[in-house]
């Protein structure tokens, strides 16, 4: 079930987990986000396909971050990270 990124967005934003999004490597609101719609959610890039949200999750062994641009390339739709990403869209 495709969702959209901007329902799921204010979900972070009520929790206050969110500080800011970014499109294009520019500021984005919540109305820009609105349009983006997610198939589905993973946190490892090998499985991101076309229409997913990558979340990047720092582990104990291996940083999600370091795999963000891995995961765009296989078609993530999204990401959530916790520091900017220079260099990936």
């Amino acid at each position: 079930m495709s969702r959209a990124l901007g329902e799921l967005i204010a979900r972070l934003v009520a929790e206050g987990r969110l500080r800011g999004t970014r499109l294009d490597g520019r500021a984005a609101g919540s109305a820009a986000l609105a349009a983006i719609y997610v198939s589905g959610v993973v946190h490892d890039s090998r499985l991101a396909t076309d229409g997913t949200l990558f979340v990047a999750i720092p582990g104990e062994h291996a940083d999600g971050h370091d795999f963000a641009a891995a995961a765009v390339r296989q078609g993530a739709t999204a990401l959530i990270v916790e520091r900017p990403l220079p260099g990936v869209a």
